[in-house]
């Protein structure tokens, strides 16, 4: 028989999801997910963290296989422990109420070099329709 008191000890947690953008080196909340009282990170890696991410609709398609990273950017592998991850972002206990989880976004989007600059402002050469022969 289990003890009720125990049952209700246990607190709900949050689980705050950003997104970091690697190109404006900025992050953004994009969703909160409810941990419920019988859910435990403890011993779990940030796979087990990312498959929750997955089955709560958090990912957009490109971000599936997005690494997880460091406030910072610093990416970290989905082998590591959520209690080393939350301890690199200065959280002192897993049991925290609010949790925090970074992905880093892929890049969509890449600035033109001056070179692909100059050939897109490259005019035209339309002449060639001028010489054609007569058939």
């Amino acid at each position: 028989m289990t003890d009720p008191v125990d049952s209700t000890s246990k607190k709900n947690q949050v689980l705050r999801v950003h997104r970091y953008d690697p190109r404006s080196q900025t992050s953004k909340q994009k969703q909160i997910i409810q941990l419920n009282a019988d859910e435990t990170i403890e011993g779990k890696t940030l796979k087990d963290i990312r498959e929750l991410l997955i089955n709560n609709n958090v990912f957009d398609s490109k971000d599936f296989k997005s690494p997880f990273c460091e406030k910072d950017g610093s990416d970290v592998g989905d082998d590591m422990k959520v209690e080393l991850y939350l301890a690199l972002l200065g959280v002192n206990s897993p049991e925290a109420p609010k949790l925090d989880v970074y992905f880093k976004t892929k890049k969509l989007f890449t600035r033109i070099d001056e070179a692909t600059k100059a050939f897109i402002n490259q005019k035209l050469d339309l002449a060639f329709q001028a010489r054609l022969p007569d058939l």
